[in-house]
């Protein structure tokens, strides 16, 4: 990444922005998508790095401007997922007011025609004249014409949702393709969604793009609403940490743990989830950084996440809450190791970085967490990282999954973690022989991977020859 550049004709200002934290994961990722909405939309030379936990915008607007250009300029990004029951595409199945005698519960028609909350939020983006709201209204437009076509007046089956996919992706703008990748990684089996956007921008029953635009619709105000409240309290507290009372009761998915409200959560026995739409609105804009059509093709995989920007299998160590539990299917979907540097960087450079999202020990790709702090090391050193914060996809809520903050990884030359090359080939085979179901290893097996697992993690982190 490239020193800061002068530009005398043009004043730069560098904004602190003390609201944008490397954890939680939305946090980051708000601090991400402000700083790629500010890079597209006003100025191409802006940069931006960390410093003391915060996030540092270097650009030719000041905090002000910052402010105003959300306000009243900002034209969000088309983010929708038609192939979601809950998008806001597809109406609920009538109900007559007669019960079924065996169920107890009212009688269906077959014919879906009752509409909700999220079919009322599409039909406020399409009745909007708001010319913000154009490129992310005329690919809703588009897409309700597709499903039109294809008579598609339920969420579609998993053979029926790729050729979906496929379909947006020949008809639709091509602003709308950053959603489409870091939604979903194209693969010979099919579309397979990374776990940053969960199932292909759901998680549970929390449906994100249609979320995005609730919130844009309360944000945005549109031209003939001159009575929507525009105030910059709730960008004030999302930008900068001010102790506003910005927070609305409302579902924060994965991103946010902290606000997601439940037992303990409070100063009572249970609190809501709540956040500030602002945080939600820039998180998802942040996730587009992440597409998965910028890693190369070679390192797909058959599950579709190992191929996603800086994504590895889950691996229950290093963290005091992990388990073997944290690394099947069911307790995990994946985990992501997310890049911090010291040095301005623009929005060419870190789309490459992102991007690239490659590891590799031994010449072979990164499989787990302990792989791609072993391969970290030198990564982040070529690439002038400082740091990668750890992020586990783990199951903590129900059937949903929590972003779950596990490690800290600074970068440093530690010449002692080479040393492991020359056992690569034994451990890959203890690894195998560990994690076999066919026949189950003995307890103390599982025992001794995990110890040593974890003195990897440690001595990565540490550049002791003790370790």
């Amino acid at each position: 990444m490239n020193a800061e550049t002068n530009h005398p004709e043009r004043p730069r200002h560098t904004v602190p922005l003390p609201g944008c934290h490397p954890v939680p994961l939305a946090s980051y990722l708000k601090g991400l998508g402000l700083f790629r909405l500010v890079a597209e939309q006003v100025d191409p030379d802006a940069r931006c790095y960390w410093k003391n936990e915060g996030f540092v915008l270097v650009s030719n607007l000041d905090a002000d401007k910052l402010i105003d250009f959300l306000l009243n300029q900002y034209r969000p990004s088309p983010i929708m997922a038609p192939w979601n029951s809950g998008s806001g595409f597809y109406f609920q199945e009538e109900k007559l007011k007669e019960k079924d005698p065996l169920t107890g519960k009212r009688k269906k028609t077959g014919i879906r025609n009752q509409p909700t909350e999220a079919t009322r939020t599409i039909d406020g983006l399409l009745n909007s004249s708001n010319p913000r709201l154009t490129d992310l209204r005329t690919c809703v437009q588009i897409a309700k014409k597709i499903l039109h076509e294809q008579q598609l007046t339920e969420a579609p089956d998993d053979n029926v949702k790729d050729f979906l996919i496929s379909t947006l992706r020949n008809r639709l703008p091509d602003s709308y393709l950053w959603c489409l990748d870091a939604a979903y990684t194209l693969l010979p089996a099919g579309a397979k969604p990374p776990p940053l956007l969960g199932s292909g921008l759901n998680d549970g029953n929390l449906e994100f793009s249609n979320n995005f635009i609730q919130h844009i619709l309360k944000t945005i105000p549109d031209q003939q609403n001159k009575k929507r409240e525009n105030s910059d309290k709730p960008l004030h507290s999302c930008l900068f940490g001010l102790p506003e009372k910005t927070l609305e009761k409302t579902s924060v998915g994965q991103f946010d743990p902290f606000n997601a409200g439940g037992t303990n959560a409070g100063t009572g026995f249970d609190s809501a989830s709540s956040i500030n739409p602002w945080d939600f609105i820039l998180t998802i804009e942040g996730t587009l950084l992440f597409s998965a059509s910028f890693v190369r093709k070679f390192q797909y995989s058959q599950q579709g996440q190992l191929s996603f920007p800086f994504c590895v299998r889950s691996v229950g160590v290093g963290y005091p809450s992990g388990a073997l539990a944290d690394e099947n299917k069911e307790g995990s979907r994946a985990e992501m190791w997310m890049p911090l540097w010291k040095r301005p960087a623009n929005l060419y450079e870190l789309r490459s970085i992102l991007g690239e999202g490659r590891a590799q020990i031994s010449g072979r790709p990164a499989r787990n967490g302990v792989d791609f702090a072993r391969a970290a090391v030198s990564l982040g050193i070529d690439r002038g990282l400082s740091e990668f914060q750890r992020f586990g996809f783990l199951k903590r809520n129900g059937r949903s999954h929590f972003a779950t903050p596990l490690d800290r990884l600074p970068v440093q030359r530690n010449r002692y973690v080479r040393l492991l090359e020359e056992i690569d080939p034994w451990l890959d085979r203890f690894r195998s022989r560990a994690a076999s179901t066919n026949p189950e290893p003995p307890a103390g097996v599982a025992s001794a991977l995990r110890r040593l697992e974890n003195s990897i993690l440690r001595l990565c982190q540490t550049e002791d020859p003790a370790r």
